[in-house]
């Protein structure tokens, strides 16, 4: 039967815009229930009963996308008869993502972790169904609806390492034998810290703006990694490339010589040239007696 419970898609938990990880409560008061039987107070009804659709059904908005899921989940009520399980299949946007059993006599919490192909938010469909038949009179289990009579808990995150950006760096061929670069990740929310990496040395903590000195001439690289909340860093860190060139000494410019006239020519400007003409020779004038 189904129970009386909302079946509004109202997160429970904790989800910050952006983030690449989110925790809800689940199943919860919100949840929308298909059970076996009648619930019991603070219980998700009786599960044992495949054909009849046994599930539990929730809607949460979270991350923009996810490749991993933990869920625990308590069973307080438990009647089933010895060496009697109820199998149950969790699913995500319609694909199955992993399973657990709950088996005769458990009332600890059951956790399932499971990483699985990337699947697109950021509004989830969650789903736990029965997955066999308990023959009638095989006794059933209930879930808990509250967090104090149950433990019940679904964590939604993504494991992909976050990309890197860097946002400014020197110009490609620059005098300066310093250089200082910026960066940043999109998912900047989720992103611990950044790993650095100069000339092909090894990756060092690093934060932005990143500074470097006394640099050599001759061409350099950087690379900046941003490192994930699972210690996840970029596979393919962004990369810089520049040359520190020599400073260039402006050339002086040469004198131009003045042309020298051969002998018995001297050196006159004519039409605002210098051109060598002929001397004259004077002869002396013959002096009287």
């Amino acid at each position: 039967m189904a129970l009386s419970l909302s079946a509004a898609a109202l997160l429970v938990g904790v989800f910050a815009a952006g983030a690449q990880a989110a925790t809800f409560e689940f199943p919860s008061s919100s949840s929308t229930v298909v059970s076996s039987g009648a619930s019991l107070p603070d219980a998700f009804g009786y599960f044992w009963s495949k054909a009849r659709g046994d599930k539990v059904a929730q809607t949460f908005l979270g991350p923009p996308a996810i490749d991993h899921a933990v869920l625990t989940i308590q069973a307080p009520q438990n009647s089933l008869g010895a060496g009697l399980e109820v199998d149950w299949t969790l699913s995500i946007n319609g694909a199955d993502v992993g399973s657990f059993v709950v088996p005769a006599g458990n009332t600890d919490p059951i956790v399932l972790d499971r990483s699985f192909a990337p699947v697109a938010g950021p509004n989830y469909a969650v789903e736990i169904r029965v997955t066999n038949e308990v023959s009638s009179g095989g006794g059933s289990h209930s879930f808990a609806s509250t967090a104090s009579t149950g433990q019940h808990s679904l964590v939604l995150t993504s494991k992909t390492a976050p990309d890197t950006q860097i946002t400014s760096g020197p110009v490609a061929a620059t005098t300066e034998t310093t250089a200082a670069f910026t960066f940043a990740s999109p998912q900047l929310v989720d992103v611990k810290g950044f790993q650095c990496s100069l000339d092909h040395t090894s990756f060092v903590p690093c934060a932005s703006p990143r500074l470097y000195g006394t640099l050599s001439l001759g061409p350099h690289s950087f690379e900046v990694s941003a490192v994930g909340i699972f210690d996840n860093a970029d596979a393919t860190p962004a990369a810089w490339q520049w040359t520190v060139v020599a400073v260039e000494t402006p050339k002086g410019k040469a004198k131009a010589k003045g042309r020298k006239c051969k002998r018995g020519f001297k050196k006159v400007k004519r039409h605002g040239k210098s051109v060598c003409v002929k001397k004259k020779h004077h002869k002396p004038k013959k002096q009287n007696h």
